[in-house]
């Protein structure tokens, strides 16, 4: 690619955020600002270092954090040097004033009036605002497993005795899906609710989406409830912990609670895992049968973007990878589709909602290895489904599951569908909502979350005493 096909794709992707989203700074000036950042070969990054993480330093003393690291991304696209401006937290506006740097990061914990104030300063920081700034999210980490980073979100809840709980995302969105309800669960006494209804809240990405690494071979979808227990028990400390996912992170919650039973207090999906429709029942009821036909229409008429993702990955990679309106063009059609926006995807996702999901997917340029499920799925051989039957068998009906089903959603299964696979306790038919559910309706699944493991937290009290004595 020439250098000047390679800036002119990064302006593309830059300006939708800068000026389509945010409408905080005009095309000339945006246009300014970069070709000084190219005639100078170089961006001038202002890293607070008394706000952490910036205050952190890695291995080599250098200055770490996922600002910093895609403030990189992006320099590397526009074929420039990063230069790291080291500031204090009050000096770092006054740096962008005063032109000692192109570029101030926004801080992990910053408030929407701060955040307001540092987006009308710069072009850039507006995309770092939107990603990195939303309010609660305190800590963005990475967790060294098996020698490969898994990036994750860790809010501390505020009440008496907060649950842990671990929030699966799926595709086409990332670790954004939870922006709206981390605050929610962790401080629920600030939004209107019981203190005691806290939770530690851990938003991981999964392996290969945004900071996570790409884990290595095929089939590693089936391991990640391995991986995601190792990051709760073994990195976090946490001895026992709820669990919640949808689309692909219904399916890592479901084996992650069969595989570690013990330690899983209870699951929230919001759709039962697509792969148990593979094999019908013998003795279907007449609404399991409806749904079962549905998924089967679903799959002809709709689903050729799940077979090429499993078929074809690379392929499709390629083309995405190289333009940032194609890229944005095949995620955001899904949040159009599979959301309850009659068609009209503002009325649920804000440009700065759906362009910031794309940037995450545009700067990491993971949007192959997010085909990775995809991929795990389709290519599963006969053992590999053997195996997780009988895993099935020997541990998902002892941990008790809730499920709330939004009617926009891709599927509608019928309650005894859920109660083949799942130790049903709770199932919750809301109004209204689609896929996104922690998006679009952001309090109804936030109450729907704090009644069900409102009556499990003595569980996890139990097994916390359980093991003290054994000890």
């Amino acid at each position: 690619m020439t250098d000047s096909r390679r800036v002119r794709r990064w302006r593309v992707a830059i300006a939708g955020v800068a000026v389509l989203v945010f409408g905080l700074t005009s095309r000339p000036a945006l246009a300014n600002a970069l070709d000084d950042i190219l005639a100078a070969g170089v961006v001038r990054i202002a890293v607070p270092q008394d706000l952490p993480p910036f205050g952190a330093k890695d291995k080599d003393g250098k200055l770490e954090g996922y600002d910093v690291e895609v403030a990189k991304l992006l320099a590397k696209g526009l074929g420039v040097r990063v230069a790291l401006v080291p500031v204090t937290s009050v000096d770092r506006i006054t740096s962008l004033l005063t032109h000692s740097a192109d570029l101030v990061v926004a801080n992990l914990g910053i408030t929407p009036d701060r955040a307001k104030g540092i987006a009308f300063s710069s072009p850039y920081a507006p995309f770092f605002t939107a990603v990195f700034g939303a309010p609660g999210v305190v800590v963005q980490a990475p967790a060294d497993l098996d020698g490969r980073k898994v990036h994750f979100i860790h809010e501390r809840g505020r009440g008496p005795d907060p649950l842990p709980i671990i929030l699966t995302h799926g595709f086409p969105d990332s670790f954004l899906r939870f922006a709206k309800v981390i605050g929610m669960l962790a401080d629920p006494a600030r939004h209107g609710g019981d203190p005691s209804d806290a939770f530690d809240v851990v938003v991981p990405s999964l392996p290969g989406y945004a900071f996570s690494d790409a884990r290595a071979g095929t089939g590693t979808t089936f391991q990640i409830g391995d991986l995601w227990h190792r990051l709760m028990t073994e990195h976090l400390g946490y001895d026992h912990f709820a669990a919640h996912g949808g689309d692909w992170g219904s399916l890592v919650t479901e084996i992650l609670a069969r595989d570690h039973a013990d330690s899983v207090v209870g699951i929230h999906l919001t759709d039962v895992p697509f792969y148990h429709s593979f094999q019908k029942p013998d003795d279907p009821s007449h609404k399991e049968k409806a749904y079962l036909a549905q998924i089967e229409k679903f799959t002809q008429k709709e689903g050729v973007y799940a077979l090429i993702q499993g078929s074809q990955p690379q392929l499709l990679a390629l083309g995405l990878n190289d333009s940032p309106a194609g890229l944005a063009g095949w995620l955001v059609e899904k949040f159009r589709r599979w959301s309850d926006c009659d068609g009209d995807v503002e009325k649920r996702f804000t440009k700065d909602e759906l362009l910031a999901n794309v940037m995450i997917y545009w700067v990491s340029q993971t949007i192959n290895s997010s085909f990775a499920p995809y991929y795990d799925v389709a290519h599963a051989g006969a053992t590999t489904w053997m195996k997780q039957k009988l895993k099935e068998w020997r541990g998902s009906s002892e941990v008790p599951a809730a499920f709330a089903m939004f009617p926009k959603d891709l599927s509608h299964p019928p309650r005894e569908w859920a109660e083949r696979f799942f130790n049903l306790q709770r199932w919750s038919e809301m109004p209204r909502g689609g896929h996104f559910a922690a998006l679009e309706e952001p309090e109804a699944l936030v109450r729907d979350i704090r009644e069900f493991f409102r009556t499990l937290r003595s569980t996890r009290l139990a097994g916390s005493l359980a093991k003290t004595a054994a000890d």
